[in-house]
């Protein structure tokens, strides 16, 4: 350990002091030396004091060219502006060498001390890893460094190239950067070699060929910056700080308005703020930077992003205005807002992320691009829009837990007028998954995904997934415990007056499945234990799920206040286009507004061997809502005598069960009821293979006009169920025993000795 006497130390120099540091595990000692340096001083001059100040070059030729003892040497520099470069400290030295500014008084402060980089504008400090290098410290304290500007060289002003072990490295405290430029290399300001930075400002410094404007890495030893302030530099890659080392860290400091470009290849541009990997990012703001590849804010490489700010970032040339996070990395009690990505090619306004990635805790909102204004999520499996393998695959799942999302806009640009005068004629600009957008894998739980907006600018193609979507074939996901609600998809009036005729379709205000895909035991895609309401789209306000499958587990879906329909036609809760294989089970319908609860479209014809090919399966579930009726039909498919059993309903609760003309259109043989019960006028026993249905006018619910359906122990329900295999064990929606004697009808079960109400 080295330990360093600086106040009160007035007396000559090059004479031992009285006091001697341990500076060596096993006994070694050293003596501590002080010089006294100023601008316009002779060189002749001692150094004992600042009344007899010598000049810097002079100090720094004090030091013994050979020095194999652990001897410290500090250099007090007085008030003023110097020119030098080329301090090299490497050969057979040892022991500390510190560069401190000093006010007389021994205090030191950033804007007392100059210290340019000489006539060649070359660095002014190295610390340098010769083969006999033993210097052990190098320690700069106070002093403002600027105007640097080496031809070859990396690290504009220092460039430290021993590790930072026990007893070797170099500490940066409380100096500030200004106007470096490393020409040919990494770290336009200081290239680190397991250097420490403590409280600097760095501010226009560059790495045009390199990366790292500010701060560079060299090699293999960890570092630490803490408490620095980076503002507009630059470089290839991480617009400020370059941190590839692992075990490094960056923490308490504000990364602010920089940016990166690209060669004239067109390769890097990553991290327009900076570049972390292997390493840890903590209490740190990331604020106006710019990239032109993956992440204008921060790219984040199997490392931890926790308690950070990414605010007003942007990118241009890939993914993740904000954040781009990628491998074995974590995302913990962060901000991510405002951000945007401002090419129509690419995705993820806050956050783009992929490969076995946690975001947990966080705020996401207020982000804008025109694909995942949230968050975008793929991976390395497979192409966005191809099949990937079934199955978990943890190494590229991408979990969201615990985190609100919301405010953010899936659109490009932002401004509408531009984008409808920039875009007529160009069928491919429209907006996908204002909260989330994703490929494969994908698990969000416990999440509030509210307020986003997506729309678009064209005559043709749809703009879907307001809360959540994907349109990748065969995804596996699981959306659990969370509340998606009033998201909006919309069409632009803006572009039906420029081109005269209708907007593009929308889909899935809440949760939208371009493709589902076929159930197995790797996976299920399933939604569980969720409250969707209140969201808005042309097709499924709540849940739009084309070809293959879904489940839909536990859920409430509707709700008469916020949802509201956006076209005369084709609105529902949950909108199955093509769907083969759907199972909703024990979800709640409720309140729509929309002209149905579940609107079938396009149906599949039967397999060629006969078996069933449907729309699906729907368990224990309960629909009421005076405005509205359980199921619509649409598409020719459904009107010919082809079509297999499309819907089968179990222990289902009806209000009421068809609009009039759907009933009357679809044949009696692709329909079966068992144990549900309606209060229409329909006789649903008339159904071929149907039984145990029952009628009623009066459910006895407790309280419908409050929107508790939950049953008394007169309802008709009661009991009337049968038993499916899938209840052992399992709870109502209400929180009950599935079981309790036989089920009921419905979603909820009553427990005839009374029982607490759990409110999902």
């Amino acid at each position: 350990m080295v330990l360093q006497v600086m106040n009160g130390v007035k007396a000559m120099r090059m004479k031992s002091l009285s006091l001697l540091v341990a500076v060596l595990a096993g006994g070694v000692f050293g003596t501590e030396y002080h010089w006294y340096a100023k601008p316009a001083s002779s060189g002749n001059a001692s150094g004992s004091d600042f009344a007899n100040a010598c000049t810097l070059a002079t100090a720094i030729d004090k030091i013994p060219a050979k020095n194999d003892n652990a001897d410290t040497y500090v250099i007090h520099m007085g008030a003023g502006s110097y020119d030098r470069n080329g301090c090299h400290f490497g050969g057979t030295r040892s022991g500390t060498v510190v560069f401190r500014s000093d006010d007389g008084y021994g205090n030191y402060d950033t804007t007392n001390v100059l210290w340019h980089g000489g006539v060649a504008k070359g660095r002014p400090i190295v610390v340098q890893n010769n083969a006999n290098a033993t210097t052990f410290y190098v320690s700069l304290e106070g002093i403002t460094f600027t105007n640097c500007a080496p031809s070859q060289y990396a690290g504009g002003f220092v460039h430290n190239q021993l590790p930072k072990t026990s007893s070797k490295g170099c500490t940066i405290r409380n100096c500030r950067f200004i106007d470096g430029t490393c020409q040919a290399n990494s770290g336009g300001a200081v290239k680190l070699y397991g250097a420490n930075v403590y409280d600097c400002w760095f501010e226009n410094c560059t790495a045009p060929k390199g990366s790292g404007g500010a701060i560079a890495p060299d090699g293999g030893a960890a570092s630490i910056v803490s408490n620095c302030w980076f503002v507009n530099c630059s470089s290839l890659k991480g617009g400020a700080v370059f941190m590839d080392v692992a075990g490094s860290v960056l923490v308490d400091c504000v990364i602010s308005n920089n940016y990166t470009f690209k060669t004239s290849s067109g390769t890097e541009g990553n991290g327009g703020g900076g570049v972390v990997a292997k390493g840890r990012v903590e209490r740190c703001r990331f604020i106006g930077n710019t990239g032109v590849a993956y992440g204008g804010g921060l790219y984040l490489s199997e490392g931890s992003l926790i308690d950070s700010e990414i605010l007003g970032n942007q990118t241009s040339g890939a993914h993740g205005g904000g954040l781009f996070v990628d491998f074995n990395s974590q995302v913990l009690n962060s901000t991510i807002r405002g951000n945007m990505v401002t090419n129509s090619l690419h995705s993820g306004g806050g956050i783009a992320a992929r490969n076995k990635v946690l975001i947990s805790n966080c705020v996401v909102c207020a982000n804008s691009a025109y694909e995942g204004a949230g968050l975008y999520v793929y991976d390395t499996k497979a192409e966005e829009g191809k099949m990937a393998p079934a199955g978990e695959f943890t190494e590229h799942r991408v979990t969201v837990r615990d985190t609100k999302i919301f405010e953010n806009v899936a659109r490009v640009p932002a401004d509408a007028e531009t984008a409808a005068a920039t875009y007529t004629k160009n069928d491919s600009y429209y907006g996908h998954g204002g909260g989330i957008w994703f490929q494969h894998y994908l698990t969000v739980d416990g999440c509030n995904i509210y307020s986003n907006t997506a729309y678009s600018f064209n005559r043709r193609y749809a703009h879907a997934g307001t809360g959540i979507g994907t349109e990748t074939p065969n995804p596996s996901f699981k959306i659990l415990n969370s509340e998606i609600y009033a998201n909006l998809s919309f069409r632009s009036n803006y572009w039906q007056y420029a081109i005269g005729g209708q907007g593009g379709e929308t889909y899935g205000g809440g949760i939208h499945v371009g493709t589902g895909a076929a159930p197995s035991d790797a996976y299920e895609p399933v939604v569980s234990n969720c409250y969707i309401h209140g969201n808005r789209a042309q097709f499924g306000n709540e849940i739009y799920c084309g070809a293959g499958h879904l489940s839909v587990r536990d859920c409430i879906l509707g709700n008469p206040a916020e949802t509201r329909a956006l076209g005369a036609s084709g609105n529902s809760a949950l909108f199955l286009e093509n769907a083969t294989s759907c199972l909703v089970r024990n979800t709640l319908f409720a309140d729509n507004s929309q002209g149905t609860h579940v609107h079938l479209f396009r149906s599949f014809p039967p397999n060629a061997d006969g078996t069933m090919k449907g729309c699906g399966t729907f368990e224990n579930c309960t629909f009421v809502g005076a405005s509205t009726v359980g199921f619509s039909y649409e598409g020719g498919v459904q009107k010919s005598s082809g079509l297999a059993r499309g819907l089968a309903c179990v222990n289902c609760l009806f209000e009421n069960t068809w609009n009039t003309t759907g009933f009357d259109a679809v044949p009696v043989t692709n329909v079966l009821f068992t144990a549900c019960s309606t209060k229409a006028t329909v006789d649903l026993n008339v159904y071929p293979g149907s039984t145990k249905n029952i009628h009623t006018t009066n459910y006895h619910f407790n309280d419908a006009a409050h929107g508790d359906y939950t049953m008394r122990g007169s309802s008709p329900c009661v009991d009337k169920g049968i038993v499916l295999d899938w209840m052992v064990g399992a709870k109502a929606l209400n929180g009950e025993d599935r079981i309790i004697g036989l089920p009921d009808i419905g979603c909820y079960e009553f427990r005839p000795n009374g029982s607490v109400l759990i409110i999902r």
